[in-house]
């Protein structure tokens, strides 16, 4: 019967997370939701076309400017191959810093849910009984227990403390 309630418990838990998440993306990046997504995909699509067109032509024109003078000189092919190089280098850093800003914007986002997550966590615990809540804490990871016990009102957190395995609460109160 208790595993059945924590089952539940679980379940509703996700799907809030679930229900978390699909919010804040609404509230982060509408565009997402919106009928101009489409627009939005195929320019991303068509970009990342030009970018691989762009590199190919880099390359072409390489092995074209090898191909078209084997009478110059071998400082010339050298100097062509060069000017070369540091323009795909640029066109690689480009994709990079667009790829790292990609990946700021994923962590922002990813550290708002977990957020949002752990105050309804917080909140449903402070709901619960001290002896039902301490049964979920001890269940739990060290680390998040630690936010969510940091996150809760002191008397509340404290009963729960009391109710959980002696090495479990000394480790949380570290």
């Amino acid at each position: 019967m208790k595993s059945i309630g924590i089952y539940i418990l679980v379940s509703f838990l996700s799907l809030f997370f679930i229900l978390q998440i699909a919010l804040l993306l609404v509230a982060v990046k509408p565009e997402l939701f919106t009928s101009t997504n489409n627009i939005s995909v195929t320019d991303t699509v068509s970009t990342v076309q030009k970018v691989q067109t762009d590199s190919l032509i880099a390359q072409n024109a390489d092995s074209l400017a090898q191909q078209t003078k084997p009478d110059t000189s071998p400082i010339m092919q050298k100097v062509d191959s060069k000017h070369l190089l540091k323009l795909e280098l640029e066109n690689q850093q480009k994709k990079f810093d667009e790829l790292i800003r990609q990946s700021a914007d994923i962590a922002k986002i990813s550290d708002s849910t977990k957020n949002a997550n752990n105050i309804a966590t917080v909140k449903l615990l402070e709901a619960m009984s001290a002896d039902n809540a301490s049964r979920i804490i001890q269940q739990m990871e060290i680390e998040e227990a630690k936010i969510i016990l940091k996150n809760m009102k002191k008397r509340q957190a404290a009963k729960i403390l009391s109710l959980l395995e002696p090495e479990k609460a000394i480790e949380l109160m570290k």
